[in-house]
């Protein structure tokens, strides 16, 4: 699974609004910074030949209306960046599926915030 961390860590870094987040991984809500991305992984399927793992994406952002835009900016770009990837090398190779429904509004606990989630099916073979 950590090769699956540094995947999804290098797709987020790349994306220019979220350059300011220097850590993506299931770390505590700071809502001081936004936006902000955190992911996190959960097992569904171990076996001898593959593991399928359900990838988390939240994300934050503040409440007024441009913001709003932001948020389903970002959602978007972190979408077209994951969603159908293919990863090869010698240890893994990987294919990261949309899961259904990939994309859900969730309510927050702090009414100045708006998050949403991604959700994606990361089918990893071992090599």
């Amino acid at each position: 699974m950590l090769k699956l961390n540094e995947i999804v860590t290098s797709i987020l870094k790349d994306i220019k609004k979220l350059s300011h987040q220097k850590q993506f991984y299931d770390l505590a809500v700071d809502k001081e910074q936004f936006p902000l991305v955190i992911f996190r992984f959960s097992n569904i399927l171990d076996n001898e030949y593959r593991e399928d793992v359900l990838l988390e994406i939240d994300i934050w952002h503040n409440s007024d209306a441009t913001a709003i835009i932001e948020l389903q900016e970002i959602a978007d770009e972190i979408d077209s960046q994951l969603n159908r990837l293919k990863y090869l090398d010698e240890d893994i190779q990987t294919s990261i599926y949309r899961q259904s429904p990939y994309l859900l509004n969730l309510p927050d606990i702090d009414e100045g915030s708006k998050r949403k989630q991604l959700r994606y099916i990361c089918k990893t073979y071992k090599r």
